[in-house]
């Protein structure tokens, strides 16, 4: 499902679709791996919320990078490069929602 969305998302250009097919992998993966979650579950976070801020659904993306950031930060600590990726992704998202200070909190 991950590959089907990442079709969807930069070979198709198809956010919507692709938005349905990374929260179906999130769902799959909170249903057989929660006691687990590691970078799989905050991965689907992450790709679930680059697809909402492409469809403009700048708040509903901050939600969802917020738990991959939780999830980071205990699997891999701040020094890390999904970590960093995603805490990039949020500042972004909140610059585009227009709580800009909360933005560059997160991206510096």
């Amino acid at each position: 499902l991950f590959r089907m969305g990442d079709i969807c998302l930069y070979k198709l250009s198809n956010a919507g679709r692709a938005l349905k097919c990374f929260e179906e992998a999130l769902q799959t993966l909170l249903l057989t791996d929660k006691e687990s979650e590691d970078g799989t579950v905050s991965k689907a976070y992450f790709k679930v919320a680059l697809t909402l801020i492409a469809l403009g659904k700048y708040k509903k993306s901050i939600e969802y990078l917020k738990k991959a950031l939780a999830i980071c930060k205990e699997a891999y600590g701040v020094d890390n490069l999904h970590t960093v990726r995603v805490l990039i992704l949020l500042g972004d998202a909140y610059l585009k929602s227009k709580e800009s200070k909360r933005g560059i909190d997160f991206l510096h």
